[in-house]
């Protein structure tokens, strides 16, 4: 398999991506670092792809110039360099992401999942701890934080598998609620990997998470919401679209160690806030959604236009999500 990994920063090269840089010529993958308006104009990493502000406006000009500057959402164009370059499957981090060694290896195809007829939230991380401890990943809703998961894991995986959520150990992906009151470092408890059924929803990021080729359209970061909010209502529209596949996410255990960069709480919390009101509301009008079966690019369509009419994201992201389906559409893969 031609295997991609994907990371954007700001800084320079730091102790981990140098790291990062070195394992990923071992084990056979492909680095790909997108840029952006404050990297370091002299930014250079042994044996990695560096895309530049320059080198993206040289391959995707058109998506390039329609994407916001300083934003999150230029990862995308890793995403497309990816796809151009025949990727089987793409993994993606973040630059404060330390890999453990189980990193490298394929996600385990899962043997349990998360099943129910109606749709709920499951929070995935209780799978991955003890009861006694409450840990909820970011974009979970506050709302049932304190509610045991109603679903109880079993052997009957109904699902093809195409997008696998790796779990953080030390300082791992959650809100800003969380980090005010709870308990940290945390580690994992080393379960199996389990999906979620239909109808199951629990928010992923994009810390550590694994797309096959099939769902690479799903990719797509939003450009118009909070940076805080852009993985996480992307994971949504994805479930969604998943489920019309006949496929669905699954969760594995911490495969990366995180050392944080240095984040201000407060503005985490205010830039979640978008997801503490809307979180619930989201889940209900996708769930509404008329989607088709197996049409990818329209589906993606209907998710963000519905979104967009209830002022979720501003309707210029129906614009710059046109160009990415665009450019996705070149890149042969799809």
């Amino acid at each position: 398999m031609k295997k991609y990994l994907i990371i954007t920063t700001i800084n320079s090269p730091n102790k981990v991506l140098k790291d990062i840089a070195e394992q990923c010529i071992a084990n056979d993958n492909y680095l790909i670092v997108v840029g952006d308006k404050k990297t370091p104009g002299d930014f250079e990493l042994n044996s990695a792809i560096y895309l530049s502000i320059e080198k993206q406006l040289e391959f995707y000009e058109d998506f390039a110039r329609i994407l916001p500057l300083n934003h999150y959402s230029r990862k995308n164009l890793g995403y497309l360099y990816a796809m151009s370059q025949s990727a089987d499957y793409i993994h993606e981090t973040d630059d404060d992401n330390i890999p453990l060694a189980s990193f490298w290896k394929e996600p385990s195809v899962p043997k349990l999942s998360a099943n129910s007829k109606k749709n709920v939230w499951y929070n995935a991380y209780g799978h991955f701890l003890n009861n006694d401890l409450i840990v909820w990943p970011r974009g979970y809703p506050l709302e049932m934080v304190k509610q045991s998961n109603c679903l109880f894991p079993e052997p009957a995986v109904k699902l093809k598998t195409l997008v696998y959520q790796g779990l953080v150990n030390g300082n791992p992906d959650v809100d800003a609620v969380y980090r005010f009151t709870g308990t940290l470092p945390i580690n994992f408890l080393d379960n199996d990997t389990i999906q979620l059924g239909k109808n199951v929803w629990c928010p992923f990021n994009s810390q550590n998470t694994i797309f096959l080729a099939e769902a690479f359209p799903l990719l797509y970061l939003p450009s118009t919401c909070s940076f805080r909010m852009t993985d996480i209502w992307r994971s949504f529209i994805a479930q969604r679209c998943l489920w019309e596949m006949d496929a669905g996410i699954a969760f594995h255990s911490a495969t990366v160690y995180q050392e944080r960069n240095e984040h201000l709480l407060l503005r985490d919390f205010e830039d979640e806030i978008a997801g503490y009101f809307g979180n619930e509301k989201i889940k209900g009008l996708l769930e509404n959604c008329n989607l088709s079966k197996n049409d990818i690019f329209a589906n993606l369509q209907v998710c963000y236009e519905t979104l967009a009419r209830h002022k979720y994201f501003e309707m210029k992201e129906i614009d710059i999500l046109n160009q990415w389906i665009i450019s996705c559409k070149k890149t042969g893969k799809h």
